[in-house]
């Protein structure tokens, strides 16, 4: 018999709860280990790889895609580990274990927040880094004049996986290919200013604070002439460069 999500939870908690005090004295690690491990063994879920400062790997996992180099020095607060997920139930895992262990979470899409709210916390710790480098798929229906896109796809990827279905179609985003999807889309929302938003996005830090994760988007395509004109303004903020039209 399948179980449900509610009942898998409480399963979960249960397990967790009953066996706390002989983990008391775990480390954080350990403890999120063991609680992402609860959980998806009922999902029938095998657990990815964590990255810890020990790990050869990590450094340059947590500088992937770090755009404000001044986060990256010595003295600035690492996470305890950086987590990987492969599929979305992961994801949901990890959110679920940071609030009942109490470990402050970072999301990173593309990491282009010149800010580093997505890779370093120097308000709450322990802070842990959910990287959604692996969760990139692109699936596109030209039918349909759509596409589906996972949040750690970048704005490069989209364009190449429309460009290779169709040479009549686009989708309007940026001209930094870096830049992850995740945080673009999420950054449009997140003002009436949209156009503001060019190599960065906004999505890891308003993600982290109410605990939502989108990570699948559903992009409508729109028509490209054969022709296309492209110009460039130059405005200051002297300007009201910020109250341009989009």
């Amino acid at each position: 018999m399948m179980l449900s999500n509610s009942w898998i939870f409480s399963l979960f908690l249960f397990s967790l709860l009953s066996s706390s005090c002989a983990h008391r004295s775990s480390s954080k690690q350990s403890s999120f280990v063991q609680c992402l491990s609860i959980i998806l063994r009922f999902l029938f879920r095998s657990l990815q790889p964590f990255f810890t400062p020990n790990s050869s790997a990590f450094t340059a996992i947590l500088n992937s895609t770090a755009q404000n180099l001044r986060y990256l020095v010595p003295s600035m607060p690492r996470p305890e580990f950086i987590f990987t997920p492969t599929d979305d139930s992961q994801v949901q895992t990890a959110v679920i274990c940071s609030k009942q262990l109490g470990i402050h979470l970072r999301v990173r899409s593309g990491g282009h927040d010149y800010e580093g709210v997505s890779y370093v916390s120097q308000i709450e710790t322990p802070f842990i880094v959910v990287d959604l480098a692996k969760l990139r798929s692109v699936n596109v229906d030209i039918q349909a004049n759509s596409a589906w896109i996972q949040a750690g796809a970048t704005i490069g990827e989209v364009y190449y996986r429309i460009a290779k279905k169709s040479k009549t179609h686009g989708f309007p985003a940026g001209l930094c290919t870096s830049l992850g999807v995740g945080g673009h889309i999420t950054g449009e929302f997140l003002t009436d200013r949209p156009w503001e938003k060019t190599c960065f996005g906004q999505s890891e830090e308003v993600e982290e604070q109410a605990l939502v994760f989108i990570l699948w988007w559903k992009i409508k395509l729109v028509p490209v002439p054969s022709t296309v004109t492209v110009f460039t303004v130059a405005r200051t903020l002297e300007q009201d460069a910020t109250k341009a039209p989009p």
